[in-house]
């Protein structure tokens, strides 16, 4: 893992992001996200940049994300809760700080349309005065961590 904390510093330091529970955050247009390498298969890990939503992402959010990042990969994961995690892999041209945040502009224009809304509450109780954090699928999701240890323990 101390080889790829390195590789998120480079990063984070290239596009000009800030380091918070070990992975680069940044925000764009209220839409905050991560920056972590995530497992494409077995034997790859790749940078994505995750964002993660209050609610499921539907199949026309799905299209209409996919209708702006083109050929780049993405993909839906369950963060706290149901399909409610966009994974973006960062793209090899997107390297340049000026660039990333361009596409990341173009993304956020597509939440915003989409009716979509950052997760900034607890996603067991739905409260937003949270106490604690967990990583959950490379992402770090606020909570409260007695809400947490009720759902582990059900």
């Amino acid at each position: 893992m101390e080889g790829n904390t390195l590789k998120l510093e480079v990063i984070a330091e290239k596009l000009g992001l800030a380091m918070e529970h070990g992975v680069p955050t940044g925000s764009v247009q209220g839409f905050p996200y991560v920056m972590n390498m995530v497992s494409i298969d077995t034997f790859i890990k790749a940078p994505m940049v995750i964002f993660t939503f209050e609610k499921g992402l539907t199949k026309e959010d799905i299209k209409a994300i996919r209708k702006v990042s083109g050929m780049t990969m993405i993909r839906v994961e369950s963060v706290a809760l149901k399909s409610n995690a966009l994974f973006v892999i960062v793209k090899q041209g997107l390297k340049s700080s000026e660039k990333h945040i361009q596409f990341l502009e173009k993304l956020a224009q597509v939440f915003k349309e989409r009716g979509l809304h950052p997760l900034n509450h607890c996603p067991f109780c739905g409260k937003e005065d949270t106490d604690s954090f967990r990583m959950i699928k490379g992402a770090p999701v606020k909570l409260h961590d007695e809400c947490a240890k009720k759902f582990y323990l059900e």
